[in-house]
């Protein structure tokens, strides 16, 4: 949510506002940048499913 709102009106007053909020919301942009999504793989058997790896 944070890196779709960069560049904003409200996105700038939360980083003016309090160093500390800045920091946190600073640190959540390269947490959710640095994740690398799951890759999808459909397996070829039934019994190599296993719904915990979608979860």
């Amino acid at each position: 949510m944070f890196t779709d709102m960069e560049g904003t009106e409200l996105y700038e007053k939360m980083m003016e506002g309090s160093s500390e909020i800045g920091i946190r919301i600073k640190g959540l942009i390269e947490i959710r940048l640095k994740k690398s999504e799951k890759e999808f793989v459909v397996p070829d058997n039934i019994e190599e499913f296993d719904i915990r790896n979608y979860v």
